[in-house]
């Protein structure tokens, strides 16, 4: 859960919002550092930003030798939420921790909200509970949970200083760095898609 200011809280400056690209490095830093949360519900169009913590989660929950056998994949838009709660709550094979992702997230039907509810009130802790998709609705009580949570995680657009930001990090991750005005200029010849300005920094070192 995101700790307010007292400013903000007080109403005298408006609460911070958080955009894609520091949610991105937050989840990032935290499944890193092995502070990993039983529920995560990562949406948007971003889907470079969502695919790279799909993966961090993977190398951090899943034994390689046991992976096979803790892993299940299953898409919102064949399965019942009935199917998708109790997959988490199958017991892991040698100890591992499992790991359960439900894609097309979407695709879940609204009576499902209340079975979901429940869930996040007791969710299992050896196992995460991994769900994507395109959005997520702020209007329902089940988004606002997980979003209180800490598991909720929108990545659309950005631009601006939250985007240069990005690009300077992909750089520091390909061990090279931008000269000043360089991201800026990257940004206005490919535009803002997260996708296409990541396999461009990797051409650009290639040239380097």
């Amino acid at each position: 859960m995101t700790i307010q200011p007292l400013a903000a809280i007080l109403g005298l400056v408006p609460p911070f919002k958080e955009n894609a690209v520091d949610t991105f490095y937050r989840m990032l830093g935290d499944i890193e550092a092995g502070r990993i949360e039983p529920i995560y519900f990562l949406c948007g169009p971003e889907r470079l930003l969502i695919d790279r913590l799909v993966a961090a989660l993977r190398r951090a929950v899943l034994d390689p030798s046991t992976a096979e056998f803790n892993h299940d994949v299953v898409s919102a838009a064949d399965a019942s939420i009935g199917k998708i709660l109790q997959l988490p709550r199958t017991v892991s094979m040698m100890g591992g921790r499992r790991l359960v992702e439900g894609r097309d997230a979407d695709a879940l039907p609204a009576e499902s909200r209340e079975e979901l509810l429940a869930y996040l009130a007791h969710p299992v802790t050896d196992a995460v509970l991994l769900f994507t998709g395109t959005k997520a609705d702020a209007r329902f009580k089940l988004w606002k949970t997980l979003d209180q949570k800490g598991w909720l995680g929108r990545f659309e657009a950005v631009r601006g200083a939250p985007l240069f930001r990005f690009l300077q990090a992909e750089a520091r991750r390909l061990e090279v760095r931008f000269a000043p005005g360089a991201a800026e200029l990257l940004v206005d010849l490919v535009g803002t898609d997260f996708l296409t300005l990541a396999s461009a920094v990797e051409k650009l070192c290639l040239f380097v």
